[in-house]
């Protein structure tokens, strides 16, 4: 068991260290200006002497991005879960929700800016859509997700529209609900840097736009490091998630 442990722990985690070692060689083989090819050790440098920075505007991108998660995947779920219900209401906002997932989420923000002004509140605003997107067309698919055969027996049974939605739809829309999820998740993070980056005024998207207006590269490459492993943390939170409930659930 633990050597198929350090098999599997060796396996993931050896492209990121190619990626490490290939950026030291870089850095200390290639005459390039440290402003535009910062070194690993400069990075390091940056966040050890500025902890201070990189937590604060880290805790802003995470709150940020925990509660917009939790926001577009409730709100994703909710309006699933009445347009099976509806038939009016599955006819206007599928269609609806399809063409807003084709826009880019930097043609919206500045919608949103101007509906809810520059801030926090925009950025919540901006997750909060890019996560509900991908939770109501997964779980509005899983619902329909249903065999005939299961739907007529129960109709036979004249089981009623709420048991129907409890017993056959909800479970059938329970994978592709953790498949959105882990889609999310990590989206969550990057939706939150771009409209940080944007309008924000405090946060890690915030953060690299004031460095890369200083010419302070470690201070980018910090901040995107520190990005990627907040990302790489909820996408591993929700892959645990999604095979403890799967693995219920069956």
């Amino acid at each position: 068991m633990t050597a198929r442990f350090a098999k599997h722990w060796l396996l993931t985690n050896l492209p990121i260290a190619l990626v490490f070692i290939a950026w030291v060689l870089v850095a200390q083989i290639l005459p390039v200006n440290a402003i535009i090819f910062p070194s690993p050790g400069s990075v390091l440098e940056d966040v050890i002497g500025h902890p201070d920075v990189y937590l604060h505007e880290g805790g802003v991108t995470f709150r940020a991005s925990v509660y917009g998660l939790l926001l577009g995947v409730l709100m994703g779920t909710g309006m699933a879960l009445l347009s099976w219900c509806s038939f009016a209401l599955k006819s206007m906002l599928l269609p609806v929700s399809l063409l807003l997932a084709t826009i880019p989420v930097v043609a919206i923000i500045p919608i949103i800016t101007r509906i809810f002004g520059p801030g926090m509140s925009s950025v919540l605003c901006v997750v909060t859509v890019v996560t509900f997107l991908p939770t109501f067309v997964a779980v509005s698919s899983g619902l329909h997700a249903v065999e005939h055969s299961h739907e007529s027996l129960f109709k036979v049974f004249g089981a009623r529209k709420w048991q129907q939605l409890r017993y056959l739809a909800i479970p059938a829309a329970v994978p592709h609900f953790m498949m959105a999820l882990g889609i999310s998740a990590p989206s969550s993070v990057i939706g939150a840097m771009t409209a940080e980056y944007l309008i924000g005024s405090e946060g890690l998207g915030y953060q690299l736009r004031s460095a890369m207006a200083n010419f302070a590269t470690d201070r980018v490459v910090g901040g995107a490091l520190l990005s990627t492993v907040m990302s790489i943390f909820f996408l591993s939170l929700a892959q645990i998630a999604c095979k403890k409930i799967l693995a219920r659930w069956g």
